[in-house]
């Protein structure tokens, strides 16, 4: 297990097993040191979407900046809050991965999310010029 590996567990997180899209795109693409990944929608420990309203890089220790994550909530017209929920997720990426985990960012309410997720967040982060490409 790499550094960044045992931050989570140190954290309480546990990555889950990646997904492979049935549809007409992959979860994450490289061009040159940068890593654009899909959108992805939340779930929970049991599996089950976290819905309502309101990435496999092989080793994470391979990521030398987050530069940029963009998140999409699921809320009503009236909720003008977007940058809260977001938030948190911006906090556990500067958790884990310190001063290289501080990102430019956008936070974005819309009127659905796929599923009816609760929120979906896409990154794009900085890699080593020599990791193997796994995507």
């Amino acid at each position: 297990m790499g550094k960044i590996e045992n931050r989570l567990a140190e954290l309480g997180y546990e990555l889950p097993a990646v997904m492979v899209s049935k549809l007409t795109y992959v979860n994450a693409v490289r061009t040159g040191n940068f890593v654009y990944t899909a959108g992805h929608i939340p779930v929970s420990a049991t599996g089950e979407l976290i819905t309502g309203k309101v990435d496999e890089l092989g080793e994470l220790d391979h990521i030398k900046r987050v530069a940029k994550r963009t998140g999409f909530i699921n809320c009503v017209d009236t909720f003008t809050d977007q940058a809260s929920v977001i938030n948190g997720a911006s906090d556990t990426v500067v958790d884990i991965f310190g001063n290289k985990g501080k990102h430019a960012r956008s936070g974005l309410g819309i009127n659905a999310l796929p599923f009816n997720a609760a929120v979906e967040i896409e990154a794009i982060v900085e890699i080593d010029e020599d990791t193997p490409v796994v995507l």
